[in-house]
C-alpha cells in the first residue's frame, strides 16, 4: 500500500492491492480497508469523502480523495557538525591539521544575489558589497562557511600539500573557467572546487595525460570542499568523532531544491564534466511531495483488526532516465532554455542512478514507469 498526499491540489492518493472481496470505507476521519481476512484503519485524517476519484487496474485500485487539512509532514532537521578536520572520503587521506574556527555560518542560497532584485528595496549594485565577489561569498580566516552541500573555506586554512588542481578545459561550458577541480593528491578522488583569482593566468603544464595545473595558494581564493567528498570530524571531549556520512545523490537532491526554487525549471540534463556527455534526464513533479508510512495503534489487540495512523515524510518525486534510452529527446533539451544543464564527475552519475533504482523498485509496480521515464520518490 502506498499513501501520497499531493501538496498542490490538497489530496490523499492511495494505491493498493485489491480482489473482489475488498470493501472499502471512507468517512471524514478515516479509511477502512476490509479484505477476507482482516481489516485495517488509517485514523487521524481530514478527508471529504464525497469527493473521490479512482482508477482500478490488473488489481491494483488507486485513490484520490480531496481533504480538509493537509497533514504536517515530519522533517527531522540535521544539525551541522562540529568540524575539526577533513579527510578524503575514498582513501581517508588528512587533508587538514586540526582547525579551530573562530566562527561557523551557514551560507544564504546560492542564488541570492540572482534574486536581490525580488528582495532588495532599492535598486543598487550589489555586486560591489563587501565580503563577496559578484554573488560569490568570500571566506574569511578561521570562518567556516556552511552551504547546502559543501563547505567554503579560506586557502590558509587548507594544507594544499595535500590536495591539487585538475583543469579539465571545458571549465567555461557550464561555470566559470575560474573554478577548478580539486583531487585529493593520493588517490586522485574529486573532493571540491577552487576559485581561482581573477588577476592569475590559467595555463596547463604541458601535461596532456592529466592537465595538471601547479597548486600556488597565492591564485585560490576560495576552497569549496563537497559534503559527499570528504569526511568530518568533530572532537567531544578531546576526543575525534567521525560525522556521519551521507552519499552524492542526498546532496544532489538538496541542491535540485534550491535550483527550482530559484528558476521554477523542472528538468534537467546531468552530464559527465569530464567529456560534457550527456548521462541522465530527470524531471520533477513535485519538490514537496508527502509519501506516508503507517504506524500502529494499541487499540484492538484483535489479530485480524488493525489500527494505524500515517506519518508522512517530505520528498521529492521525479522522473529518470539514462539519456541513452531518450536519445533523441537530448538534442530537444540541451537546446531548451527551460531544462537547466548540470555537470558532475561520472562516479556520482553512477551513484546517482543505482541510488534511484534502487528507490523505485521499493515501489508498486504499476507505479515504477510513467511516460517511458523510471518514477522514484527520494525522501529529504
Amino acid at each position: 500500500m502506498i499513501i501520497e498526499q499531493l501538496t498542490q491540489i490538497k489530496q490523499l492518493g492511495l494505491t493498493m492491492k485489491m480482489d473482489s472481496k475488498t470493501r472499502i470505507e471512507i468517512n471524514n476521519h478515516s479509511i477502512t480497508i476490509h479484505e477476507s481476512d482482516k481489516s485495517t484503519t488509517i485514523q487521524g485524517l481530514q478527508l471529504i469523502p464525497n469527493q473521490i476519484q479512482y482508477t482500478h487496474q490488473s488489481a491494483t485500485l488507486q485513490l484520490q480523495i480531496k481533504m480538509n487539512e493537509l497533514q504536517e509532514a515530519g522533517q527531522t532537521p540535521q544539525p551541522e557538525p562540529n568540524v575539526t578536520t577533513l579527510q578524503c572520503h575514498q582513501c581517508c587521506n588528512l587533508l587538514t591539521d586540526e582547525l579551530k574556527f573562530d566562527k561557523r555560518l551557514s551560507l544564504p542560497t546560492d542564488y541570492w544575489f540572482e534574486m536581490s532584485e525580488c528582495w532588495a528595496c532599492h535598486k543598487e549594485d550589489y555586486s560591489n558589497l563587501p565580503g563577496q565577489m559578484g554573488g560569490m561569498i568570500l571566506p574569511q580566516l578561521n570562518v567556516l562557511l556552511v552551504g547546502v552541500s559543501y563547505y567554503l573555506l579560506h586557502p590558509l586554512n587548507m594544507d594544499t600539500n595535500r590536495v591539487r588542481l585538475h583543469y579539465t578545459g571545458r571549465e567555461s561550458t557550464f561555470k566559470s573557467n575560474r573554478w577548478v577541480q580539486i583531487q585529493c593528491n593520493r588517490c586522485l578522488y574529486p573532493i571540491g572546487d577552487a576559485f581561482m583569482d581573477p588577476n592569475s593566468p590559467i595555463n596547463n603544464t604541458g601535461n596532456n595525460d592529466h592537465h595538471h595545473l601547479v597548486l600556488d595558494i597565492k591564485n585560490v581564493t576560495i576552497f569549496k570542499m563537497f559534503k559527499y567528498g570528504v569526511d568530518v570530524f568533530g572532537k567531544e571531549n578531546g576526543v575525534l568523532i567521525r560525522n556521519p556520512y551521507k552519499s552524492f545523490s542526498y546532496y544532489f537532491i538538496q541542491d535540485l531544491i534550491e535550483s527550482i526554487k530559484a528558476h521554477a525549471n523542472y528538468r534537467f540534463l546531468l552530464a559527465d564534466e569530464m567529456n560534457g556527455t550527456p548521462m541522465m534526464m530527470l524531471w520533477v513533479l513535485n519538490w514537496n511531495s508527502h509519501l506516508g508510512v503507517l504506524k500502529e495503534m494499541d487499540i484492538e489487540k484483535d489479530n485480524d483488526k488493525k489500527n494505524y495512523t500515517v506519518q508522512f515524510t517530505q520528498g521529492v518525486k521525479l522522473l529518470y532516465c539514462l539519456a541513452v534510452d531518450k536519445i533523441e529527446l537530448v538534442p530537444v533539451w540541451q537546446m531548451d532554455r527551460r531544462v537547466e544543464q548540470l555537470q558532475y564527475t561520472n562516479d556520482c552519475l553512477v551513484e546517482l542512478m543505482l541510488s534511484f533504482q534502487k528507490r523505485t523498485q521499493q515501489m508498486a509496480l504499476q507505479q515504477q514507469t510513467l511516460n517511458g521515464f523510471q518514477v522514484v520518490f527520494y525522501e529529504l
